[in-house]
């Protein structure tokens, strides 16, 4: 069906532009004898942790029955659906987008770390927060039902967190975090001595990962009526929150390789 398709069709397209991205930027360094820095293996292990984000969702897709209603599979595919998708799925897509964060700050300590010793320090802080921000999602993740076999097994005794409810902390968080790691370089950008043609094309390099962050503001239950998980038909109602998820890995590694 369609969302299958797009759920499927359009991160394989995306991953291989993520990947020619870090091997592009990967090869200039080499070419330009300059050694790896850590923000280059941080990118890396970013997009490998995309590549396996997405073959988590063909999982889902294929044998859990995402994007499908929950009427037209069975209970061994919900099982699969639950725990590939709702626990694994939110695990390495945290994973991928904060260590992609990381990296994105790691780039601006090289960068700006001596001529702008503040920004090295907001830096260090940020890195902290998301780190935080990370071990806060997977409590939240394994928490999800107590216990957690809950979440495949309805008919266990114990109890779940509405799913709609959960994004308010982590999700809006997120994207503050998003916004404040995006701003952090205009201003030592325009204190640059260069022209004013060359500090709007720098600050619109950096501000593309913009793009990674309205996906992260669209997957916000909470807040967006385009994404609303219907706990009575979770396979099909979660689709677009698990593709907006590998949409915006993707568009965060393009970003961060660009620079």
């Amino acid at each position: 069906n369609g969302p299958q398709l797009t759920i499927t069709v359009v991160p394989a397209i995306l991953l291989p532009l993520a990947t020619v991205a870090v091997f592009t930027r990967l090869y200039s360094r080499h070419i330009t004898k300059q050694k790896f820095a850590p923000d280059d293996w941080l990118v890396t292990i970013a997009l490998a942790l995309g590549y396996a984000l997405y073959a988590d969702i063909v999982v889902c897709v294929v044998l859990g029955g995402l994007a499908s209603h929950i009427t037209e599979i069975g209970p061994g595919n919900f099982v699969i659906f639950a725990k590939s998708g709702a626990v694994a799925s939110g695990i390495l897509w945290g994973s991928a987008v904060v260590v992609t964060q990381l990296s994105i700050l790691a780039f601006y300590i090289r960068i700006f770390g001596i001529a702008q010793p503040w920004v090295k320090y907001c830096s260090y802080v940020l890195m902290a927060l998301v780190s935080g921000w990370w071990f806060a999602l997977f409590g939240s993740i394994m928490g999800e039902c107590i216990p957690l076999d809950k979440l495949w097994n309805p008919m266990e005794s114990g109890s779940c967190i509405d799913q709609n409810k959960m994004c308010g902390g982590g999700g809006i968080a997120h994207v503050i975090l998003d916004f404040f790691i995006l701003l952090l370089p205009l201003y030592p950008v325009w204190k640059l001595h260069t022209s004013v043609r060359r500090k709007l094309y720098v600050s619109t390099i950096f501000l593309l990962g913009l793009i990674a962050t309205i996906c992260s503001i669209l997957r916000i239950t909470c807040l967006v009526d385009l994404v609303k998980i219907d706990e009575t038909d979770a396979t099909y109602s979660m689709w677009l929150a698990f593709f907006l998820e590998i949409l915006e890995v993707c568009c965060g590694i393009i970003a961060v390789s660009i620079p």
